[in-house]
């Protein structure tokens, strides 16, 4: 039942991709959508598409899912954690859009670095 809600998903998402004269970007927030947390897998397929803009992700701990979603994301795309998403306790509320900035270059230079070996090169 949960694959075919996912090759559903993506087979429309896709679709939908394909005739957009604009670049999409998605936000996927569970908290006010139940039930419809995208998976990394999902967010991963999408984010190989080129007109595909970038994510907004407000999870609690997206590290894992942003680092899965960068690897596949095209160069133009972005991927953003949400601030409160980012254990920075010690800095002010203000400095939560730089450190999702850095948080997503940081695993984004990680993903260029290792892509080579996990391609077998």
């Amino acid at each position: 039942m949960v694959v075919r809600q996912q090759d559903s998903w993506q087979t429309a998402r896709r679709a939908f991709l394909q005739h957009r004269v604009f670049p999409i970007l998605l936000y996927n927030f569970p908290a006010a959508t139940p039930e419809l947390d995208l998976s990394f897998y999902m967010l991963a397929t999408v984010a190989a598409n080129s007109k595909f803009a970038g994510f907004k992700l407000a999870r609690e701990n997206p590290a894992s899912k942003l680092h899965r979603v960068t690897m596949n994301a095209s160069e133009s795309s972005a991927v953003f954690a949400d601030r409160s998403d980012v254990p920075q306790y010690e800095l002010v509320a203000e400095s939560a859009t730089p450190i999702s900035a850095t948080m997503t270059l940081t695993l984004r230079v990680h993903a260029k670095t290792t892509k080579p070996y996990v391609m077998g090169g």
